[in-house]
């Protein structure tokens, strides 16, 4: 006997999930099973919902689910509701804006996935640069940026003099070249050629640097305390007296392949869809 079909209600923002029999399970499960479902959606509009996936090539591309069509009850699928109401407009033209780009749709359900509304509110994954028309403009950015620090935020940053920090930018998919933490009072330790050293952020003040402040997700409600802070800092895999540039070739290749899953590249830590932006100068 034919299970009668169904059709079922969503809105937009809420999550579909779904199998797609074109997908084989995940060669890194350790396992040659056929999973129940495999493919997350986010619904943008009255007849579809966006997905990640891959082509026949192995390469990444965003599908679209027509959950408008009638389903079989015996099919698989799993309906979650949008748990963020009035800002599911704003979600939903996050993913329509990165449909085209399936690095940054990626990031945008790793953020929906850790409720991460700051960075799918504000449109687009990497924020616009700052533009100053005088350097009063700039220092109150500055002093903006230095007073909303708290202890353990990521300090990202570009030298728009130097061809090799544009480049690495660039050749990165994002904005910045460099990473720091900050530990507290304004203190930072990041690793540099010559090992790791722990400086003022006033070694980036000046228009001659972009610079960015993230917060990780978990810290928004749960503040880190500085000794928490400089605990983590300190067992950070900085090399103490030299430049691992092996690690920083292999890494930087993978993320101009598309492949940001180490979050070992500043651009990648930001692809992870977990880091919220505090400020900009």
């Amino acid at each position: 006997m034919t299970a009668a079909p169904r059709i079922f209600e969503v809105e937009l923002g809420d999550i579909i999930i779904f199998f797609d029999p074109r997908s084989p399970p995940d060669p890194g499960s350790g396992t040659s099973e056929t999973p129940a479902v495999n493919r997350v959606a986010v619904v943008v509009g009255e007849r579809h919902a966006l997905f990640l996936s891959r082509n026949k090539f192995g390469f990444k591309t965003v599908e679209s689910f027509p959950f408008g069509q009638v389903f079989k009850e015996e099919q698989n699928l799993v309906i979650r509701k949008s748990p963020f109401g009035a800002a599911n407009m704003l979600i939903v033209e996050f993913f329509l804006n990165a449909q085209n780009n399936p690095n940054i749709f990626e990031a945008g359900m790793k953020a929906l996935q850790a409720s991460n509304l700051p960075l799918l509110i504000a449109g687009q994954l990497f924020p616009d640069p700052p533009v100053y028309r005088n350097d009063a403009e700039y220092l109150s950015a500055w002093e903006g940026l230095v007073a909303r620090l708290l202890p353990f935020d990521v300090i990202l940053t570009r030298d728009n003099e130097s061809k090799l920090s544009r480049f690495i930018a660039r050749f990165t998919h994002g904005p910045w070249s460099h990473t720091a933490i900050h530990v507290a009072n304004g203190e930072i330790w990041e690793s540099v050629t010559s090992g790791v050293r722990r400086v003022s952020i006033d070694v980036y003040k000046g228009r001659r640097y972009r610079v960015g402040v993230y917060r990780h997700v978990s810290a928004m409600e749960n503040a880190v305390t500085a000794e928490r802070a400089i605990e983590i800092a300190s067992s950070h895999p900085f090399r103490p007296n030299s430049y691992n540039y092996a690690q920083a070739i292999r890494y930087g290749i993978k993320s101009f392949v598309g492949d940001h899953g180490h979050a070992l590249v500043p651009n990648s830590m930001i692809y992870q869809g977990v880091y919220v932006p505090i400020a900009l100068a």
